[in-house]
């Protein structure tokens, strides 16, 4: 595995054990150009020549964005999915 995927993941495991990011299954998803906004993983800004896909969960009725590179997107849904099939 690419060192780059490998801190990804890494950084998405850290993120989800923290609370920082998710686990549940997003309720909405979609993609579009980077706004410059920084990314809800890695902390870099998402800029006009990347993609950018805002994950949107609904909590106590309330929507909560958040927006990722399409990198980080992968690598957290990766490890989402490996922690729900390892019941952590």
């Amino acid at each position: 595995m690419p060192q780059v995927e490998r801190a990804l993941r890494e950084n998405a495991r850290q993120r989800i054990q923290s609370g920082a990011m998710p686990r549940a299954k997003p309720n909405r998803t979609w993609g579009g150009p980077g706004a410059g906004l920084a990314c809800a993983l890695c902390d870099q800004p998402i800029t006009r020549d990347q993609i950018e896909y805002e994950v949107q969960f609904v909590q106590e009725g309330m929507s909560v964005p958040q927006i990722v590179h399409l990198a980080c997107f992968a690598a957290w849904e990766l490890e989402r999915g490996l922690m729900i099939c390892a019941g952590v």
